[in-house]
């Protein structure tokens, strides 16, 4: 009987001991600061909707219409003081798949001295509109028709 008791408990103190070190090694995703990045289909436009953990605010974006490397420079809304450190990282996101869009890398870059920023690299020119998503937790990059170079309406 105490043998079988031991047994429980020595098993019990190594699943809390296991169950601890996870939640201690593990990131929060509150300390991240991109969630997701995923493609939307629109009607005459490929959207690629870059998600944040917390609101932000679009500021602008270069180049302005076309190119194979865009740079969207956003305003971080951070209630949390915890999270304001890792507004200082640099972070990446594993693009959606798509051969068509060809898009390489989305890389949040929060140490450059004149704010965060998110760049995107494709692996030839494209034509492009930046806007800020609605749910404000978010940054919407749409892309042409069928050839992705003719011009792209600014988003509404």
């Amino acid at each position: 009987m105490r043998t079988g008791i031991k047994l429980r408990n020595a098993a019990l103190g190594v699943l809390g001991w296991v169950a601890l070190s996870s939640v201690v090694s593990a990131q929060p995703t509150t300390e991240r600061v991109l969630t997701d990045a995923r493609l939307l289909e629109g009607n005459d436009r490929t959207y690629i909707q870059i998600e944040f953990n917390f609101p932000v605010q679009y500021i602008n974006h270069f180049p302005p219409n076309a190119g194979d490397e865009l740079r969207i420079q956003i305003n971080p809304i951070i209630a949390n003081v915890q999270n304001r450190a890792s507004l200082l990282l640099r972070e990446a996101l594993t693009p959606p798949r798509d051969d068509d869009l060809g898009l390489l890398t989305i890389i949040y870059d929060g140490e450059l001295s004149s704010g965060p920023v998110l760049m995107l690299q494709f692996r030839r020119p494209l034509s492009y509109s930046v806007g800020q998503g609605r749910d404000f937790r978010s940054v919407l990059v749409g892309i042409p028709g069928p050839d992705r170079t003719t011009p792209c309406l600014p988003l509404n």
